[in-house]
C-alpha cells in the first residue's frame, strides 16, 4: 500500500504544473507635470504598461512623479511637489542631461523620453539582465492611518543601499484649470504623494522595517499603493523594488 501511495505522489508530481518562475522587478518614475501639455501621452502610456505588464518575465513597477516647476503663481498642480523636482534633478546631474517633461527613468539607469515606448523596452530588458536584491512590503488599513511592513534581503550586491518608500494614489482624475493642458480632464496611476528615505542596507545583510503611515482623507480600501525600492548608494540604480495596492 505504502509503495503504492509513493508512486502516485510521485507520478502526481511528475504531472503537476511547475510554479512560475518569478519575476524581475523594474521601476519605471515618470517625472511629468499637469501643467505639461507633452505629459498626458506619457501619463497614457504608463497606465497601459501599468495594466498589461507587456515585457515578458519583468514586473513593471510605476510611479509618477509630479514636478513643480510648472507651476505658476495663478495655478499650481495639487499633486506637484519640491521632492519630486530634487529626484529629478539628481537623476539628471547623474547622467548629465538637461531636466524636461516628461521625462521617464528606468531603474535609475536611463533617461528618456516618457512617450517613447520603444526605448524604453529596450531599456526595460537590458535591467532585467542586472542582479537585484528580493524586496516584499505588506500594507493593512488602521483607523486613520496604515501600517506598512518591508523585507528586504539579503544583500547578495557587494554594495550599501538605500530603501525609499513611496506612497501612492492608485489612480488619480483631474479637471485642469491652468497651464498648458488648462480644461482638460486627466487620468493618471501611480500618483506619488510621498517618497521618503526609510533605511539603509548593508552588503550581505538584511533588513525589516514597520512603518505607520497616515491615509490621505476620504482614503478607501484599494484606492492606494506602497512602492517600496533599494538603490545603491553610489550609483542611484534601482536593484529591488516591490508594490502593494492596498
Amino acid at each position: 500500500m505504502i509503495r503504492h501511495l509513493s508512486l502516485f505522489v510521485l507520478a502526481l508530481a511528475a504531472t503537476s504544473p511547475a510554479s512560475p518562475p518569478e519575476k524581475t522587478p523594474v521601476l519605471l518614475e515618470l517625472f511629468t507635470s499637469l501643467g505639461c501639455s507633452s505629459c498626458p501621452p506619457a501619463d497614457k502610456l504608463l497606465a497601459e504598461v501599468d495594466r498589461q505588464q507587456p515585457i515578458e518575465g519583468a514586473k513593471l513597477i510605476v510611479l509618477s512623479e509630479h514636478v513643480d516647476y510648472w507651476n505658476t503663481p495663478a495655478w499650481s498642480d495639487p499633486f506637484s511637489s519640491g521632492t519630486c523636482t530634487e529626484r529629478q534633478q539628481s537623476y539628471d546631474s547623474r547622467f548629465g542631461v538637461e531636466v524636461y517633461t516628461s521625462q521617464l527613468v528606468i531603474d535609475g539607469t536611463t533617461a528618456l523620453l516618457g512617450s517613447n515606448w520603444e526605448r524604453a523596452a529596450s531599456a526595460i530588458q537590458r535591467v532585467m539582465h542586472e542582479p537585484t536584491i528580493p524586496i516584499h512590503v505588506t500594507a493593512s488599513r488602521r483607523e486613520g492611518d496604515a501600517q506598512v511592513d518591508i523585507e528586504v534581503g539579503p544583500n547578495s550586491v557587494n554594495n550599501k543601499a538605500v530603501l525609499f518608500v513611496a506612497l501612492a494614489r492608485d489612480r488619480a482624475k483631474s479637471h485642469v484649470s491652468g497651464g498648458e493642458n488648462a480644461g482638460r480632464d486627466l487620468s493618471e496611476v501611480a500618483v506619488a504623494y510621498s517618497i521618503k528615505q526609510v533605511g539603509k542596507i548593508s552588503a550581505g545583510s538584511s533588513f525589516k522595517k514597520s512603518l505607520s503611515v497616515s491615509l490621505p482623507a476620504n482614503s478607501e480600501a484599494g484606492d492606494l499603493r506602497v512602492i517600496a525600492f533599494l538603490r545603491r548608494s553610489d550609483t542611484m540604480q534601482v536593484i529591488g523594488a516591490d508594490q502593494i495596492v492596498f
